[in-house]
């Protein structure tokens, strides 16, 4: 029988039939199949031999070679296995999907034959095939088809041989597929494979994306991976769409933590994903899932996103890897610091995440959480993040789906409820911004905003009403639910008999009129909206048409508001009438209104200024009168009390400010700007006192408030102090109206361009300090008396808030008693003010008029009266805070030339001072303005609320100048407490400029704010010209501005001037870390050093605590010694570590002797000689140690640097741990202990992690010098164990809180060092035993603490868990003088078993150590691999 016939018998006989020409045919399933060939073969190599040449034949005809390549046909035998298997549909389907090269290739012995006939007969097919059809498949991708995805492989290595062969002459699109399949067919022996195909990478020649593939799945040596990494490298700026994402994706996931930071770093730079396209969404993804499975990746990454502090260094990638971090718990806090840093140095800015988020929404969302928590953490943090939360959440709203726009608007809604008003306000602008740019997407979402309204006040509720209304009546769709709601809302807001609901319905009304009569009714100003994907969603989000039809519809819409505004009310007062007058105001500032409503308002509420307020001048003097011919006057006098049966509660004068500056605002709406038509009200005069028959009252107040000598204002005092506390009384609330009123005659006119009116400004402003100045000085003398003065201008009142308002009947009184009456109106007279929920007065008070008659609640005493107190206390407290605030606008008189008249000292102060808290209330972050009681005036028409931080900023770029002139004028005057005041508020409202967070953002000229700063400083100076500004350098312009206020300390008059120097001069050096490093320093001799601009504030530092220039060092605060001390240790030009022991060793002098000044570097430092500086003294020590050693290179240091860098930390620790021993009882400060366990516990940690592990490499060259260094740091942990003990004693909270994590970090010391001693075979020179209970002096004290103990827990155990009262074992340092007094003293007798206190960490870890030496030292031979310095 021939071999073909035998071979054909053979595997028919096993179940498999050759048909001829026909489709062979399976009789058995493929396991049985491939088990009885197999076994039929049974390794013969003849039958095996014979197999593969009928194999061969098989495959030789090219006709039939596909009936081999394809499946076989399945054809059951009945009854038989096959046929119960087809049944059961388990086997069958499997075998049927399998040709007869497959099943052959799956026999054991005959596979290796078979695979190299398939190879043999690829490589013949390989090139000489030609076009195929649409879905056929050649014959030699079927081919390389039948050797994927084996269940083995016998011989991987020559499969894989033979296959790359035939790559080295296959067309490119063969080669493509035999490199992806290279994988699937020799997985487990693709040695070969790896250096072959990382080779190839060196000319791709089109094959980048595949072999990158396979190289993922093949076995690849280092060697040979790192040249496929470093071909992917090179070509990686070159790369095309394509390839991009897999050669990034390659790169990172076979990064090591060697080769991390410098891939990171490859990627970073030549990788823009914004020119990729759309592989630039793949791009991101490949990144953010390599930073998520590598964790030397994300770490690079993390960190190399950190260091990229400079503009535009941030691109896509990074925006990316931050928000992937953020999702990792682990690195959730670190990315918001790193994020919070970037933003504060505008490194990333809002315009880049914003850009980042619209063109690569896919590889975004996928990172929504972390987007959405960053955004968060910015929101609450404030400051410049905000701007930067906003643009990202913008453009997710806009760009991605209905999950992520529901997340988003839910998350707004939290950060509005949250409570924090700053929050509250950011979140509240994003929602203005979505409802402006996105309004149909965020209709959906209006209910649950909707819902917020009902527990917010009515300054948190501004800008939600201006989001709602915007979506009510600009978002379309045909219906008007939402507004009539919102106007629901706002009537019974308005009818309420709550004082706080009607605010919260006068913001609601005034924010649907600014829609409804916004100019051209309709929003064109709003930006164009972007969510939209098609053109006809497009044309839906946009804002309504601005038809005739539909604008006059909103015209009556806003006529109806007015009316019901002026209709309004059960809460009927003049407080109402003002709070509205100024909302409206803001209305037609900031927004515009419609011209026809303009005219309408204009017309009414001139019409009812003038009849109201405005009288023909008086036969006698009027007040302040700049033009004696005018005829006409203010009357204050008539309208400064309330009478009983006025249809409107409360004094009328209530709303003067407020109706002045709304008739002002539509003036110049209408005039272009211009008030010539009502300049009269600039010049006229004010009636103060009512009509008395001495007419020489009049005359005289009138001369002595324009009178500019120090003579005539003492007198006026005199002679007002000596009126009846009634006359004094009525006299304040005169006054506090003309000052109120002169506020905004100076906002109104101060933007006017005609010489005239700004002299008459300034006039304005010199009478506005004189006026403050008797007002405040009488309100003095009226505090504690029963006509003790309060303002009619009051704030937010809990007892009028909180309780119901009587209404009175339309032209008559209220319904009660005439007594009742009578007392009501004078409680209206004389309204209160508190603080409320951290809310703070504005100083725009009239808008927080509230003159509600409480009504006593049933079971509760009335609070009016203690209220009222209260409001006399605040004012004359702080009086100021009660004035209505100056408009930013105003604050140019500062820079008018010497055509105006001069402005007064006191009127210079009022400026500076209203210019401070402008800037202060925005420009400082909200947890310093917190921590330093600003806060940001609570109306949201006031001029600080409704202005942008970078607006504010702005308008004081452009003052800054004029106040370096006026500083420079100031510390030149002689000396006063004028000059000292002027000077104080300059200095704080350039430091203020300085510190913002956002000086980093760029400004419209394309500079950042802080090189606009330092130029305006350093042109200040004598040394620098405007012209040359832009050819410096950042250094060198900090160097210059630095130096122009380093000549500012000279000339300051106080410490604390000198201290708010020495923060600017700190600001400037922080913005050039670079310039002038401390490495490059450290090469130049001591003297040019010390003229380096860290040493140059250090020695101002030091000039402060010394207060021999300078009075008044009292009045530096704990904090502010805490800043002198660690400015001048770090900073110094030396040795700081030196400078910090001198600091260590001259605290003990402040309680061994007071009499002795301490001195430092040469210096008496007069701040130390009291005790109540000792705590912050004696932080600022301890922290200025630990961040030297933190901030040390100890690496580069050789044995002896380090040992005496140790033995200074180290010495320096001992004398701050020993301060604590010698404070007597009555020194004895929770601060100072609680400052020395806490800063014991760091140098400890710092002392284990980065002193002790360099120690251990230089410990046999330095023996004596290490134990030495070792055993004086033990005394310093000795004294921290006593501090514990004390802790225990006392029932301290704030020690008891450290001593767990006290105990930890000193046993880990201990068997740190304890290792190191073994290791060094020096475990002679320690020894370990129990420590002495010692109180905080030092002197031995019983262990057990005065309450009922029990032991019986302690019986079970020995080694038990550790109690209240164990004591951690200490290491004890042998030296030949203290041998016998170490052995008699700090061993202590063993105690009994069931009371034996052991510290349960440290035990356990010694004892086994010494019991693996016993056993090591009894069995020499046991490691015989081992050296003699290896620890087991």
């Amino acid at each position: 029988m021939d071999v073909e016939q035998s071979c054909r018998e053979l595997l028919k006989s096993c179940g498999l039939e050759i048909v001829g020409d026909g489709r062979p045919v399976l009789h058995k399933a493929g396991a049985v199949f491939r088990y009885e060939l197999g076994s039929a073969l049974g390794g013969d190599i003849q039958k095996i031999q014979q197999m593969r040449e009928y194999a061969e034949e098989l495959l030789a005809d090219h006709t039939h070679i596909t009936q081999y390549l394809d499946p076989v046909e399945m054809r059951m035998a009945e009854g038989g296995e096959l046929g119960r298997a087809a049944e059961s549909g388990g086997e069958l389907d499997g075998a049927a999907a399998e040709s007869v090269v497959r099943l052959m290739l799956g026999v054991d012995g005959l596979q290796t034959q078979v695979a190299a006939v398939v190879v043999d007969k690829l490589a013949e097919f390989i090139g000489a095939e030609g076009a195929v059809g649409d879905g056929e498949t050649k014959v030699s991708v079927r081919l390389l088809r039948q050797l994927r995805w084996l269940d083995y492989v016998e011989d991987a290595a020559g499969l894989a041989e033979r296959l790359l062969e035939t790559l080295g002459f296959a067309p490119e699109e063969m080669q493509r597929e035999i490199i992806a399949a290279l994988p699937d067919i020799v997985a487990d022996g693709g040695a070969a494979a790896g250096r072959v195909l990382a080779g190839m990478l060196r000319a791709p020649a089109g094959l980048t994306l595949a072999l990158l593939e396979a190289l993922g799945g093949v076995e690849c040596a280092p060697a040979e991976l790192a040249e496929a990494r470093s071909a992917v490298s090179a070509q990686l700026a070159a790369a095309g769409t394509a390839e991009l994402p897999a050669m990034v994706r390659f790169l990172l996931q076979t990064a090591t933590a060697d080769t991390a930071v410098a891939t990171v770093g490859l990627v970073r730079r030549r990788v823009d994903v914004a020119a990729a396209g759309a592989a630039g969404e793949l791009v991101l993804h490949a990144v953010a899932g390599s930073v998520q499975q590598q964790r030397a990746v994300r770490v690079a990454w993390e960190r190399a996103a950190a260091a990229a502090d400079t503009a535009g260094a941030h691109t896509a990638l990074d925006v990316a890897v931050l928000l992937q971090l953020h999702e990792l718990p682990a690195h959730a806090r670190r990315v918001e610091r790193v994020v919070q840093r970037l933003v504060a140095t505008g490194a990333l800015t809002a315009a880049r995440v914003g850009a980042v988020v619209r063109q690569f929404p896919g590889a975004i969302a996928a990172q929504f959480a972390g987007l959405v928590g960053v955004a968060g953490r910015l929101l609450q943090a404030g400051g410049a993040g905000t701007d930067v939360a906003a643009a990202a959440l913008e453009a997710a709203f806009g760009a991605m789906g209905a999950f992520q726009r529901q997340e988003i608007a839910g998350a707004l809604a939290v950060h509005i409820a949250s409570g924090s008003q700053a929050e509250a306000a950011a979140a509240t602008d994003v929602c203005v911004q979505l409802a402006s740019r996105h309004p149909r997407a965020l209709r959906p979402f209006a209910p649950m905003l909707r819902g917020l309204l009902d527990g917010l006040s009515a300054d948190a509720a501004r800008g939600l009403f201006d989001a709602l209304g915007r979506l009510a009546t600009h978002a379309g769709g045909g219906d008007d639910a939402l507004f009539n709601e919102l106007h629901v809302l706002v009537r019974k807001r308005l009818a309420s008999v709550h004082a706080r609901h009607n605010r919260v319905g006068v913001v609601g009304a005034v924010a649907l009129l600014r829609q409804l009569g916004r100019a051209g009714g309709s929003s064109s100003a709003d930006a164009p909206n972007q969510s939209g994907s098609s053109n006809a969603a497009s044309a839906d989000n946009q804002p309504n048409s601005s038809h005739a039809a539909s604008n006059v519809h909103a015209l009556r819409r806003a006529v109806q508001l007015l009316e019901l505004l002026a209709d309004s009310g059960r809460h009927r007062s003049w407080a109402f009438v003002a709070l509205t007058y100024d909302e409206l105001a803001h209305v037609v500032e900031t927004k515009g209104l419609h011209a026809q409503l303009l005219a309408w308002l204009h017309e009414h509420v001139s019409s009812a200024f003038a009849a109201r307020f405005l009288a023909d001048a008086p036969e006698r003097a009027a007040a302040l009168a700049l033009d004696a011919d005018e005829a006409a006057v203010v009357d204050i006098a008539r309208h400064g009390t309330a009478l009983p049966h006025a249809r409107l509660r409360g004094p009328a004068i209530a709303c003067l400010p407020a109706q002045l500056r709304l008739v002002q605002v539509c003036e110049k709406a209408l005039r272009d700007g211009s008030l010539a038509d009502i300049d009269a009200l600039l010049v006229c005069g004010l009636r103060l006192l009512p009509d008395t028959p001495n007419e020489g009252d009049h005359a005289a107040l009138a001369a002595a408030l324009v009178a500019d000598d120090d003579d005539a204002y003492a007198e006026l005092v005199v002679a007002l102090t000596a009126r009846p506390a009634e006359d004094r009384s009525a006299l304040c609330t005169s006054l506090f109206a003309a000052a109120n009123w002169l506020r905004e005659v100076v906002n109104a006119f101060a933007g006017q361009r005609a010489p005239d009116m700004r002299a008459r400004v300034v006039q304005r402003v010199n009478q506005l300090a004189r006026v403050e100045r008797v007002l405040v000085e009488l309100a003095a003398s009226l505090r504690g008396s029963s006509e003790a003065f309060r303002p009619a201008a009051a704030g937010l009142v809990p007892a009028a808030d909180d309780s119901a308002a009587t209404m009175p009947l339309h032209g008559g009184p209220a319904l009660r008693a005439t007594t009742d009456i009578a007392d009501t109106s004078s409680r209206l007279q004389q309204p209160c003010s508190v603080d409320v929920g951290g809310l703070q007065l504005s100083q725009d008070d009239a808008r927080k008029l509230v003159d509600a008659a409480p009504v006593a609640a049933r079971g509760r005493k009335r609070k009016h009266d203690r209220a009222a107190v209260s409001a006399a206390d605040d004012f004359a407290r702080d009086p100021h805070a009660f004035l209505r605030e100056l408009s930013l606008g105003s604050f140019d008189v500062l820079c008018h030339g010497e055509d105006a008249p001069p402005l007064s000292a006191q009127g210079l102060h009022v400026l500076l001072r209203e210019l401070h808290g402008a800037v202060a209330a925005k420009l400082t972050p909200p947890a310093a303005r917190r921590a330093a009681r600003l806060h940001t005036p609570a109306t949201f028409g006031s001029n600080t609320a409704a202005t942008a931080a970078s607006d504010i900023f702005t308008q004081l770029l452009q003052l800054l100048p004029a106040l370096l002139r006026r500083l420079d004028a100031c510390l030149g005057a002689p000396p006063s407490t004028a000059a000292e005041e002027c000077s104080d508020a300059l200095l704080r409202i350039i430091s203020t400029a300085l510190a913002w967070d956002g000086l980093h953002a760029p400004l419209e000229d394309g500079r950042t704010g802080l090189r606009a700063v330092l130029g305006a400083l350093a042109t200040a100076g004598a040394h620098t010209d405007a012209a040359e500004l832009p050819t410096l350098g950042a250094g060198a312009l900090a160097r210059r501005a630095f130096d122009f206020l380093l000549s500012l300390a000279s000339r300051v008059s106080t410490s604390a001037h000198a201290l708010a120097v020495l923060r600017m001069l700190t600001a400037v050096r922080a913005s050039a870390p670079l310039h002038e490093s401390r490495a490059a320093m450290r090469c130049l001799p001591a003297a040019q050093r010390a003229e380096s601009m860290d040493g140059c504030i250090s020695a101002l530092a030091l000039r402060i605590l010394a207060a021999a220039e300078w009075p008044a060092s009292e009045r530096l605060r704990p904090a502010d010694l805490e800043f002198l001390v660690a400015e001048h240790i770090a900073r110094s030009p030396h040795d700081p570590l030196a400078l910090a022991r001198e600091y260590a060793e001259a605290l003990p002098l402040v309680v061994d002797a007071p009499d002795v000044p301490p001195t430092v570097a040469d210096s008496v430092l007069l701040t130390l000689r009291q005790s109540a500086a000792l705590a912050p003294y004696y932080k600022s020590v301890t922290l200025a140690l630990a961040a030297q050693v933190r901030e040390a290179h100890l690496d580069g240091m050789d044995g002896p640097e380090l040992l005496a860098f140790a033995s200074s930390v180290v010495d320096c620790w001992l004398a701050l741990a020993k301060l604590t021993q010698r404070l007597t009882p009555s020194l004895l400060q929770r601060n100072i202990l609680v400052l020395a366990l806490r800063g014991g516990l760091t140098l400890t940690d710092l002392f284990t992690r980065q002193i002790l592990p360099l120690l251990a490499h230089h410990f046999l060259a330095h023996r004596d010098a290490a134990i030495s260094v070792l055993a004086r740091m033990q005394k310093s942990t000795r004294i921290l164990q006593n501090i514990c003990n004390h802790s225990k004693a006392s029932r301290d909270t704030r020690l008891l809180s450290a001593v767990p994590q006290a105990k930890r970090k000193l046993e880990l010391l201990i068997f740190h060092v304890y290792l190191l001693m073994d290791k060094n075979d020096c475990l002679s020179a320690i020894n370990m035993g129990n420590l002495k209970h010692r109180d905080v002096y030092g002197v031995v004290v019983s262990s057990q603490i005065a309450r009922e103990q029990c032991y019986e827990e302690d019986e079970e155990d020995e080694l038990g868990p550790l109690g209240d009262d164990d004591i951690p074992l200490e290491v004890e340092y042998a030296s030949d003088e203290e041998e016998d007094s170490r052995q008699s003293s700090h061993r202590t007798p063993p105690r009994p078993a069931a009371k034996a206190k052991h510290s349960d960490l440290v035990r356990r870890r010694l004892m086994l150590t010494q019991r693996r030496n016993a056993a090591a030292n009894a069995s020499p031979t046991a490691h015989p691999e081992k050296g003699d310095d290896e620890v087991d």
